[in-house]
This record gives structure tokens, sequence and C-alpha cells, in this order.
């Protein structure tokens, strides 16, 4: 399903990606709620916008943007992924 906004006939090239970097949510042990604000955000400013792709942290967030890049969309939008694990060292 793609989000079209009013705008969009200005606009009719104006696409866009939001990966969403999440491994609970792509596990669904955790909803997605950034992915569809952004989606919707993008939507209000005239670009066509696919439901966001959840995908799990690491790897998987590169294939998602190298098969965003292969459509090819206007802007890709990531959100997500954090650090996997704590600094070694306390921050200075």
């Amino acid at each position: 399903m793609s989000l079209v906004s009013s705008d969009s006939a200005a606009h009719p090239t104006r696409t866009a990606l939001v990966v969403v970097a999440s491994t609970r949510a792509a596990r669904g042990e955790a909803p997605d709620r950034t992915g569809p604000v952004i989606a919707e955000w993008l939507a209000e400013r005239g670009f066509t916008v696919d439901q966001p792709v959840v995908v799990a942290d690491g790897e998987p967030v590169g294939q998602a943007l190298i098969a965003g890049i292969a459509q090819p969309v206007s802007v890709i939008v990531t959100t997500g992924a954090r650090a996997s694990r704590r600094p070694t060292r306390p921050p200075r």
C-alpha cells in the first residue's frame, strides 16, 4: 500500500522509502511506531511512500538500502538501530 498526498500530482516522481532498523520489530516482538509517522510526514509533503520496510539491525539494513537504491527512489530515510552492546570503557 502506498501513501500518496493530495499534492503528489504536482510532484509525480518524488518517491520515498522508509527503512526501520529494529530487530525486535522485525521479529514481531515490538511494534514499529516511528516508520508510519515518517511515511505519513513524507506523504504530506508530496512523496509517494510505500509502507516502511522493517528489518533487523545489521546486514539486513544494508540489504534494504541497496534494494531501495535499485528501485530507485528519490529519498531513503532510515530510523532505529542502536548499539548492540555497551562500550568496553566509559565515555570521557
